[in-house]
């Protein structure tokens, strides 16, 4: 079962990446795109900028609580939570540069906020994908209005 995973799950992912990128206008993709690189980028992108400095700063600001309560030590996609760099990776650059930017702070004790902090951080990434939806929703609904043109 574990092997038939391991050929389906790249399979998958290739064949919805074929969809995106041939059954969606430019637009769409690089609202998603910039979305995924920072929360909120999508939907400034759009135009709608109001919107996505709401959206993106609740995840940044989610995010840093995160980090703080993890004290900076939560994200490690290989050595210490292999399992959240599926929802890191959802963080973008938000993520890629917190990892390098931590990646020689190491666990020195339990702390009560740790677990706490982990998932605040998973929390922020995975919201990420709910925003990335609602840039491509937009961006979808409207495709008479260039970025500029979009409603605030």
């Amino acid at each position: 079962m574990v092997k038939v995973l391991y050929i389906a799950g790249p399979v998958i992912v290739l064949l919805m990446l074929s969809r995106f990128l041939t059954g969606t206008t430019r637009r769409e993709r690089l609202a998603v795109i910039l979305g995924w690189l920072f929360p909120g980028l999508g939907h400034i992108y759009l135009g709608e900028r109001r919107r996505g400095l709401f959206l993106g700063g609740l995840i940044v600001g989610t995010f840093l609580a995160g980090l703080v309560l993890a004290h900076f030590r939560c994200i490690s996609p290989f050595d210490r939570h292999p399992i959240w760099a599926v929802a890191h990776f959802f963080g973008g650059l938000l993520s890629l540069g917190t990892w390098g930017a931590t990646q020689s702070l190491h666990i020195e004790a339990d702390y009560a906020t740790y677990q706490v902090g982990c998932l605040y951080v998973g929390i922020a990434t995975l919201l990420n994908i709910l925003v990335i939806i609602d840039a491509f929703d937009h961006a979808e609904a409207r495709p008479d209005l260039g970025p500029a043109g979009a409603a605030s």
